[in-house]
């Protein structure tokens, strides 16, 4: 069929055309061909169009997806790609590494985005642009380099001993360096911080202007410098400069000073770009700044979250790091009882919760945690303790740095992400869980509930429960390729446990009870949905989050999330589709959180490639012990700033063990499925 989606090849405008289309965009829309500056030219046109009041908002950026061989032969034969590794400013340089990418900016005036409450990372100061016709088409020019430089200057009047760090454009060869380096001295007379992502992510060729200004709209907005993980003393060119200085560790803006920041631009045919960017003015500073959660405690709240570091291998590549957040299952005796008493964050966060559970409750969390009662695997206890343990083990990581990109938490999990992402404080998130907890047991006391798990796929276990003809009885966890959970009315799971002995079909029945994750819950589900209307989510990127529902990103809108919220507890846990989701050949790391090893378990059963885990606990090695490997697990992948051992400390709290209580084991058959 031709139509337009077979000719962007021949006419690029249908690029452009389409995603005004699907947005309903009446700007003009075009795309732009000027080699290596073609985004920065696009970006430079939306900032004109917005200076002029032609515009309200652009849409400017850059794609390059065009790693066809015979694009790379033409580098390859222009003497542009590298034989390994990219270096640039380097002795070693001998070209750059391709790579696939996108950045999209969406741009607006001052105004327009106070309208309409947008977050600004940053502004454009000013650009420029000038070609010259050098003897050879991709060679830069030095003097015309140096005079685009000195007008963007000009008329911006910004002074050039404002910039913080420039973003070079790291021609990646000794030539092209060389002469960037003498236009950088020819201009500037202070020393300055430097970098460029195409050692780390590649080079995006039309696109490489948008993605190095996507790094430092960030880097503006964050107030840091991000380290030069391409610098190498031994064969830097840059050892005896006196302008430029990579970063080896992140810097950090002194307070109540600015972030400048400046990008060099070169494109085949003799483009020679700059352009300067900054934090916006304090002046026009909104009175009502929308404050991240990572800056602020709440009312009532001292549990609060620092900022994070970048995972990254030895190289500066960039690793996926994802947390696996417990759910019911990962309770057990004395859980958290060791770590409790050796760290004192941990001590901190987890007195925080049980002051919550007691006021909520009237009797004590940690007694049960720390001791050996059974009580604690009824699931209006499970919930708020398996919460608690998972959010003091992620906030005590957080304030090493730890931050993943993404959280799949497991039923009551997906709960515990909430305090992880700080969408919610941590006292909302206790309240709520506990709420969540009490509406659950409510819910198991009208309908007695049982659950058990077939070592079967979905597939085959939703045909042999078509196959038995019993009614009221759900597939309510989907964990791996060889577990499937089963959940419902207590009655139609003890005939379904017959119907699988009769067709010799191995399960196990759990120690929990109630029909959860199944339509049985439909009035709790209502009721917690009216205490979520109670809630105010704080501002911050919810797609980190998968949804157990959807398994896919949260939505960026609040009603939607909390729709999903109440949804969950009578849908199907889609673990498996959570995982394949969220993986990156190779580059994936799963991170347990939590009072137990469970969720790694159920890993090798998904249909995955390479990945890397880590557990937080693993009763089997001890809290300590175990803990102390994960951490130094995330130090290796840069996943934490640094680790120093944990040191003992006192408890005030000395829970009440009750003497005349047995100790009591739970069941083999739990003990059988958490691992």
């Amino acid at each position: 069929e031709n139509n337009e989606d077979t000719t962007p090849g021949l006419l690029s405008n249908i690029i452009s055309g389409r995603i005004a289309n699907y947005f309903g965009l009446n700007g003009a829309n075009y795309v732009i061909d000027a080699s290596c500056a073609s985004s920065f030219i696009a970006m430079r046109n939306a900032a004109r169009n917005l200076k002029h009041k032609d515009l309200d908002f652009v849409l400017a950026g850059g794609v390059d997806c065009n790693l066809y061989p015979a694009v790379l032969m033409a580098f390859k034969r222009l003497g542009l790609l590298s034989e390994g590794d990219c270096n640039f400013y380097d002795s070693r340089a001998d070209g750059y590494v391709m790579g696939e990418g996108a950045a999209i900016h969406i741009m607006t005036t001052y105004k327009k985005a106070r309208e309409y409450n947008m977050e600004i990372l940053g502004e454009i100061n000013d650009c420029a642009v000038r070609s010259s016709v050098p003897d050879h088409l991709l060679a830069p020019s030095e003097q015309t380099f140096v005079s685009t430089i000195n007008e963007t200057y000009y008329k911006s009047g910004i002074r050039k001993q404002d910039i913080n760090h420039i973003d070079v454009f790291a021609f990646s060869n000794i030539f092209g360096d060389i002469v960037e380096k003498q236009v950088i001295e020819n201009c500037f007379d202070h020393e300055m911080h430097c970098g460029n992502i195409k050692s780390q992510f590649g080079y995006f060729k039309a696109a490489n202007p948008a993605v190095a200004m996507a790094k430092l709209m960030l880097m503006n907005s964050k107030g840091k410098i991000l380290p030069d993980f391409n610098y190498n003393s031994e064969h830097s060119i840059l050892n005896d400069g006196k302008i430029l200085k990579p970063a080896s560790l992140m810097q950090v803006k002194p307070k109540g000073q600015p972030f400048r920041f400046a990008a060099n631009v070169n494109g085949i045919g003799g483009n020679h770009c700059h352009m300067i960017m900054s934090t916006i003015p304090a002046r026009l500073e909104r009175k009502d700044k929308i404050v991240h959660v990572e800056f602020k405690a709440a009312a009532e709240d001292d549990i609060v979250l620092i900022d994070h570091a970048y995972s990254a291998d030895g190289m500066g590549k960039k690793l996926r790091m994802v947390a696996l957040l417990s759910g019911q299952g990962a309770q057990r005796s004395r859980m958290m009882k060791e770590l409790f008493e050796k760290d004192a964050h941990i001590r901190k966060v987890m007195e925080k919760g049980e002051q919550i559970f007691v006021e909520q409750r009237g009797y004590s969390l940690l007694d049960m945690m720390f001791g050996t009662d059974d009580a604690i695997n009824s699931t209006q206890n499970t919930q708020p303790a398996v919460f608690l343990s998972s959010a003091a083990i992620y906030s005590r990581l957080s304030q090493e740095g730890f931050s993943p990109d993404y959280f799949i938490g497991h039923s009551v999990g997906e709960y515990t992400a909430l305090f992880c992402s700080k969408m919610l404080s941590f006292a909302d998130t206790m309240r709520l869980v506990i709420k969540r907890s009490d509406l659950m047991y409510e819910a198991t006391l009208k309908v007695p509930g049982k659950i058990m798990v077939v070592f079967k796929n979905e597939k085959e276990t939703e045909h042999l429960i078509r196959k038995s003809f019993i009614a009221n009885i759900y597939i309510t966890n989907k964990n791996s390729e060889k577990q499937t959970a089963v959940s419902g009315q207590a009655e139609g799971i003890e005939k379904f446990c017959i119907f699988l002995t009769q067709q010799e079909i191995f399960y196990k029945k759990l120690n929990l009870t109630g029909a959860f994750h199944t339509p049985l819950l439909k009035e709790a589900s209502v009721d917690l949905r009216a205490y979520l209307d109670t809630l105010t989510f704080n501002d911050t990127r919810f797609g980190r989050i998968i949804s157990n529902t959807l398994a896919k990103p949260y939505p960026e809108i609040r009603q939607d999330v909390k729709d999903l919220l109440a949804r969950q507890i009578i849908s199907p846990v889609e673990f498996i589709k959570s995982i394949e989701n969220v993986y990156k050949s190779g580059r994936t790391h799963f991170i347990e959180i939590g009072p137990s090893r469970l969720l790694v378990n159920l890993l090798k059963n998904i249909n995955i490639g390479e990945y890397g885990t880590a557990v937080s606990v693993d009763a089997k090695e001890g809290e300590v012990k175990s803990f102390e490997a994960c951490r130094k697990y995330l130090q290796d992948c840069n996943s934490i700033f640094e680790t120093k051992p944990l040191a003992p400390i006192a408890t005030k709290f000395i829970p009440k063990i009750k003497e005349e209580l047995p100790q009591i084991n739970m069941s083999e058959n739990f003990e059988s499925f958490k691992q």
